[in-house]
Formats: structure tokens, sequence, C-alpha cells
């Protein structure tokens, strides 16, 4: 199971400084919601819905 407080902490740590950045993180929390309510483990078909990202570099 992911841990969910680690993975806001790097969220949180790493605020999105581009659009594609923005959209990426919010798209992060939806999924991180989802899986709260649900109680579920996130597979791979989840982040089919969010396509392919490109051009985004974490430093």
């Amino acid at each position: 199971m992911p841990n969910y407080a680690e993975i806001l902490a790097f969220l949180a740590e790493n605020p999105p400084q581009l659009e594609g950045e923005c959209e990426l993180h919010a798209s992060l929390l939806e999924l991180l919601a989802r899986c709260l309510r649900n109680e579920q483990v996130v597979t791979d078909d989840d982040f089919a819905d969010f396509g392919d990202i490109t051009g985004i570099s974490i430093n």
C-alpha cells in the first residue's frame, strides 16, 4: 500500500512551477483522494486516464 503521507509531503515540498506541473499535481491529488475514498491500491490502469505525460522535469 502506498505511503500517502510520503506522497503528500513530496508534493508539498516540490510545488509546481509550470502549467504542466500544476496539472500533474492536481491529477496526483485527485488519484490519492480517489484511493483514500475507495481504500484500494492504485494500479497502472488508474494512470491510463492521465494519458502520456511529457516534458516534465522533476528535480
